[in-house]
């Protein structure tokens, strides 16, 4: 089976046989031209490799990763067997700076981090 980045390749490869020819009308199109001009600008090497691209911005600092993981490593809160997500929300909210954080936000922050919920 061949990978998706040897197929992108590949696909490329193909889309550009005609430019390379002299010929830019014929063969498969590429849906906005991105490969042609990349090939026109930088050359093959230049049209056939991937761009990385820069993904979506952090919401959250590293600072307030850092205070969700201490807090979650925390001693429990009393009454409770373990923090659980809705106890590390309310504790998080009442932080500065965390009033608008999510459950769902915290919970993923945490997956991101290995933490031993059992401890304290």
């Amino acid at each position: 089976m061949i990978s998706a980045k040897r197929f992108s390749k590949a696909f490329k490869a193909k889309v550009l046989q005609p430019v390379r020819l002299g010929r830019n009308d014929e063969g498969p199109t590429n849906d906005r031209g991105d490969t042609r001009a990349a090939y026109l600008e930088g050359g093959l090497d230049h049209a056939v490799a991937d761009v990385q691209r820069p993904g979506k911005p952090r919401r959250y600092r590293t600072e307030v990763e850092a205070q969700i993981t201490a807090l979650a490593c925390s001693a429990r809160p009393t009454g409770a067997k373990r923090w659980t997500l809705l106890l590390l929300e309310r504790a998080a909210r009442a932080q500065p700076g965390m009033r608008q954080i999510s459950r769902e936000t915290i919970r993923r922050l945490l997956k991101k981090t290995v933490s031993n919920r059992g401890a304290g």
